[in-house]
């Protein structure tokens, strides 16, 4: 998030929800939980959590997700795997359950939702990623023919030194305009890392830090909105010892 939602090359923990395929990159089990408070209004709260295991060429992911209130919660739960094709190819494919509730009355509804995720690094400073989310148009609800967002997303990382890297990102939902994501990255020490981003969606700015230790990393980010203004989340993330896997 503190990079502006431009975490599509991103390979950690959180692949799962940014582009499956990134997992192929990760050489050690790890589990990671999340919790934001979007724009700090009581009914955005989101808490999530994400386990990667890698296997063969590739790492399985586990993650599970909440978003809302009593009143209205969207959850859902998703298994994906990422895989390299070769050095400088991975492909990735995911599977979400999600469940959406909306109070007394309404009921409750569940659907199966897939996504298919590429990674590409010509060379050892660029990354290239694409991930389609929903490419089956899943339905949600006949009345009204409403439907889970599909959304095609393409993204772009170069590392500039051993310090730098600059990030940028397009999402098109079928629904609504492209949103233009872009972030930059900067080490000022072996175990601080600074970031900031900003993205057309909501017109909004973000700046966080993260913080390594050995096998821990937490990481606090404070992002702006022009229409809601502000909202926080944190995360933290832990790395089991490396098996030594290759790829």
């Amino acid at each position: 998030m503190a990079v502006g939602g431009a975490s599509l090359t991103i390979s950690d923990v959180w692949s799962g929800a940014n582009n499956i395929a990134a997992l192929a990159e990760l050489r050690s089990a790890e589990i990671g939980a999340a919790y934001a408070h979007h724009f700090f209004l009581p009914g955005v709260l989101n808490a999530s959590f994400a386990s990667v295991f890698p296997l063969g060429g590739g790492s399985f992911a586990l993650s599970a997700g909440s978003l809302g209130y009593h009143g209205y919660t969207d959850s859902h739960i998703g298994i994906g795997y990422g895989r390299s094709l070769s050095n400088v190819f991975d492909l990735g494919a995911q599977v979400n359950a999600i469940r959406l509730n909306i109070g007394p009355g309404y009921g409750s509804k569940t659907a199966l939702v897939g996504s298919i995720g590429a990674l590409f690094m010509p060379n050892e400073h660029l990354r290239l990623g694409v991930l389609v989310y929903n490419p089956t148009r899943t339905s949600l609800a006949a009345f009204g023919d409403e439907r889970i967002p599909t959304r095609f997303s393409v993204g772009a990382s170069r590392q500039g030194g051993d310090k730098v890297t600059l990030m940028a990102q397009l999402d098109k939902d079928l629904q609504y305009p492209i949103n233009v994501s872009a972030g930059l990255e900067y080490q000022l020490l072996d175990q601080l890392l600074l970031r900031t981003g900003v993205s057309t969606k909501n017109r909004s700015f973000a700046f966080g830090v993260g913080l390594k230790r050995k096998a821990w990393a937490l990481d606090l980010t404070q992002h702006w909105g022009q229409r809601l203004g502000f909202g926080a989340a944190c995360s933290f993330g832990y790395r089991f010892s490396s098996k030594g896997r290759s790829k």
